[in-house]
């Protein structure tokens, strides 16, 4: 944990740019959203949060029937941008598992060069990934609304959970799977489809580990959330309007770079797993015999 942690200190620039490329992304998909709503009729109200579920969410409902077209041509407007920043995302992701991966002076140029030349397999992992992620999701829904009507109302809660489980795991499943595979893309030069099946390898030799380091920090990450969340409701009810979107800013700001840094964290223990795996594996046999120029001892042909 210390040489991990050490690691994310020696790199604190490269997870700087990446909260800071995070940041100006996602602030540019809401954008429209935004403007949709201040723009319309909740600009009225002091706590526009507060004031949708008021009074049995009839604001809400009436909120919905006014500024219907215009958020709904916002939703499509950030529906368009957060897909153009999920694929601008996939360079500052690479720089950053690149840069994580060596312990050589952070170089832009020449980490920025590797992450460009492993962006086509990074595009190819992330397009599969999302694919196997919306199958199983909808696999889980299909085979949980089968079950809601097949067994007694008295089973839904637990049921309700287990599904809800399920769907957890169908979406991180894959999610670790693929950081395990670009850990291993970075430290060797396979392909996609061999760095999947070594990264399967590794989660099977070893699933305590890999899942203990991978289910911390994401637990620690959904706490991050949370207590964001917590904090800025709380802010925008009991301070002034203006200080309380300050406020919420540095909040958002310091949960953004925790959860970087508990994502790079993360990054350098697969990386980890990928260089410790690679290592203890056996080099392919060599056929000595082939294009050694000797002939072959005919006295070691057992059909003579």
């Amino acid at each position: 944990m210390i040489e991990t942690l050490l690691v994310l200190r020696r790199r604190w620039g490269l997870l700087a740019f990446t909260a800071l490329a995070n940041l100006v992304l996602s602030s540019l998909a809401a954008t429209p959203w935004a403007l949709a709503v201040k723009s319309g009729s909740l600009s009225a109200f002091h706590d526009p949060d507060a004031a949708l579920f008021a009074d049995g969410g009839m604001i809400l409902v009436e909120w919905l029937r006014v500024d219907g077209p215009a958020l709904l041509g916002a939703l499509r407007a950030v529906l368009l941008l957060t897909s153009v920043s999920a694929l601008v995302l996939l360079f500052p992701a690479a720089l950053l598992v690149v840069g994580l991966a060596d312990s050589e002076r952070l170089s832009f140029a020449r980490h920025g060069q590797r992450a460009v030349a492993a962006l086509p397999r990074f595009l190819l992992l992330f397009g599969g990934t999302l694919l196997c992620q919306a199958l199983l999701v909808l696999l889980c829904l299909v085979l949980g609304g089968a079950g809601m009507g097949a067994l007694a109302p008295a089973y839904s809660p637990w049921l309700s959970l287990a599904l809800a489980l399920t769907l957890l795991l169908a979406w991180a499943l894959p999610s670790l799977l693929q950081d395990l595979t670009r850990a291993v893309l970075v430290t060797s030069e396979s392909r996609v489809p061999a760095a999947l099946g070594r990264a399967i390898r590794i989660l099977l030799s070893q699933p305590l580990r890999v899942l203990g380091s991978y289910l911390v920090p994401a637990a620690l990450a959904w706490l991050v959330a949370s207590v964001g969340l917590v904090l800025t409701a709380k802010l925008a009810r009991q301070s002034h309007a203006e200080i309380a979107g300050w406020l919420n800013f540095v909040v958002h700001q310091a949960s953004l770079c925790l959860l970087v840094a508990l994502r790079a964290y993360w990054l350098v223990r697969a990386l980890g797993f990928a260089s410790s795996f690679a290592s203890s594996s056996p080099p392919a046999p060599a056929d000595t015999r082939a294009g050694s120029g000797e002939p072959d001892d005919p006295s070691l042909d057992r059909g003579a």
